[in-house]
């Protein structure tokens, strides 16, 4: 009977070892394209979520005071008061001497109310604010301009800001940061040519307003930014059309939207 021989395997050939390399290597871009693709889609996913965040708070921000503007109580109504201030109004200071704008560059917008009583607590007494969260004592009629403020030092991107001050004595004032990412702010106004002060007909830029006491409407666009890039590729300088101006963004990767929204003041007669 022929004996058989077992031959022990000491090890592998290095063909067998290449082939287990390339499949090793195969494995591992699998799955580092997979976590690649899933880290971008987050990224993305996030700055676009922190785009529409800082969109939707600024306007908010700013149509809260366009519902309110012009408002007085029945007691202050022997004063009464436009909803928006003109462009002669009295800016806080004297390197800003208008209250609105027009063109590409930012626009900014007075609005004069008498805050409305509002309740944070249901057992705490009801308290008025302006738009530095301030509280404004009873009989106070109040200016809040929204305008965009740079990026500076403390802060790294621009933002929507509210300067705030009593109508009487606007050399009181306090300006705030409200929303940062906001990188630009267009208005436009809206006026009747009918005759009828009810139905706005048309909407124009701040120079083209020849009597402010006929604009019932305002329309607010903004333009805003994710503050972080959205990927490890920088984007291409973008175009956007904010009402009726062009702004070009920079080169710097960063996730852009404009969100617009109208308003019909309700405190004109």
């Amino acid at each position: 009977m022929k004996q058989i021989k077992y031959r022990h395997q000491a090890g592998v050939t290095i063909v067998e070892l290449m082939i287990a390399l390339l499949l090793s290597t195969i494995l591992i871009g699998g799955v580092l394209q997979v976590f690649l693709s899933s880290s971008r889609t987050y990224s993305m996913a996030e700055s676009l979520a922190r785009t529409q965040e800082n969109g939707r708070f600024a306007l908010e921000f700013i149509a809260q005071s366009a519902r309110q503007a012009g408002y007085l109580e029945p007691y202050l109504l022997i004063n009464k008061r436009l909803p928006l201030a003109d462009t002669n109004c009295n800016w806080p200071s004297t390197a800003d001497a208008h209250c609105t704008a027009n063109g590409a560059s930012s626009d900014q917008v007075a609005f004069v109310l008498q805050p409305a009583e509002i309740k944070d607590d249901p057992t705490s007494t009801a308290r008025r604010r302006d738009c530095a969260g301030n509280d404004v004592a009873e009989d106070t009629v109040i200016a809040n301009v929204f305008h965009i403020a740079a990026a500076d030092a403390n802060n790294r991107y621009p933002s929507l800001a509210c300067t705030t001050f009593d109508v009487t004595d606007p050399t009181t004032f306090q300006t705030v940061r409200l929303v940062d990412g906001v990188e630009n702010l267009q208005l436009l106004y809206g006026v009747s040519t009918s005759g009828d002060p009810q139905s706005v007909n048309q909407f124009v830029s701040a120079n083209r307003v020849t009597n402010w006491s006929s604009v019932s409407a305002v329309r607010i666009a903004v333009l805003a930014s994710s503050m972080t890039r959205a990927s490890g590729d920088a984007a291409n300088p973008s175009e956007f059309t904010l009402l009726d101006a062009r702004v070009t963004a920079p080169n710097d990767g960063l996730t852009r939207q404009v969100f617009t929204t109208t308003v019909r003041f309700h405190n004109l007669d």
